[in-house]
C-alpha cells in the first residue's frame, strides 16, 4: 500500500480555527462572565510572594472594560501560548493545578465585544498585541488550518514597569454594563 492510499484511508480530527474561536466566545454572553475570565487569570498567575491585585473598570458610555493585574505577566513565548486554541496549560503541565484548562482568554472578549488588546510586562519586557473580531470573521470561509494573525503593537520593549497584564475590551455590544457600587467598592 503506498502512502497516498494510507492517507486516503486515515481519519483525522481537525478544527476550523475561526469557527472554534467564535464558538468558544459564545460561552461568554455577559460582561460578568467575560470579566471573571480575566480577573481569575490575574489572581492565579502571579509571581511567588506577590499579593494579587486586580482592578476592573467598566465604562458603559464608551463601551470599554479594562482589567489590570499585578500578576506575573507574559513574555513573547507566553503570549504565543495564550493565543493557541485549547493550548496546553503550562502551569498544569509543571504540576501547579489551577482553574485554567482550555485557554478561553483569547476568545472570551468576543462574546460581547469586537476588540481584545493585551498589554503585558514580564521581567522588564513589555509587549502589546491586539486581536479584532473582524480579523477572526475574515477567516470563516478560509482553510481551517490557516492561522489568524494577531496584531503586534509592541514586542518585548525594555521598560521599568513591574510584571502584570492590562486587558482592554472595546466596542462592546451590550446595551449596559452591570455595575453595582457601594462605599467606593465596585462589584460585578
Amino acid at each position: 500500500m503506498n502512502s497516498s492510499n494510507v492517507l486516503e484511508n486515515q481519519l483525522v480530527v481537525k478544527t476550523h480555527i475561526a469557527r472554534d474561536l467564535l464558538q468558544n466566545a459564545a460561552l461568554f454572553q455577559t460582561d460578568k462572565k467575560v470579566v471573571w475570565e480575566y480577573v481569575s487569570n490575574g489572581l492565579q498567575y502571579i509571581d511567588e510572594g506577590t499579593n494579587p491585585i486586580v482592578k476592573v473598570k467598566l465604562d458603559s458610555k464608551r463601551k470599554i472594560i479594562t482589567i489590570e493585574d499585578n500578576g506575573r505577566g507574559m513574555d513573547w513565548n507566553g503570549l504565543q501560548n495564550f493565543f493557541i486554541m485549547h493550548g496546553e496549560n503550562i502551569d498544569r503541565k509543571q504540576g501547579h493545578p489551577g482553574r485554567g484548562r482550555f485557554g478561553t482568554g483569547k476568545s472570551a472578549a468576543f462574546g460581547i465585544a469586537d476588540i481584545l488588546r493585551v498589554t503585558t510586562v514580564r521581567n522588564k519586557r513589555l509587549s502589546k498585541v491586539e486581536l479584532r473580531k473582524k480579523d477572526v470573521e475574515a477567516h470563516i470561509n478560509t482553510d481551517s488550518e490557516e492561522p489568524i494573525p494577531v496584531r503586534c503593537l509592541i514586542k518585548e520593549q525594555t521598560c521599568d514597569q513591574p510584571n502584570g497584564t492590562f486587558i482592554e475590551i472595546e466596542d462592546i455590544h451590550l446595551k449596559t454594563l452591570h455595575v453595582v457600587t457601594s462605599d467606593n467598592l465596585t462589584y460585578l
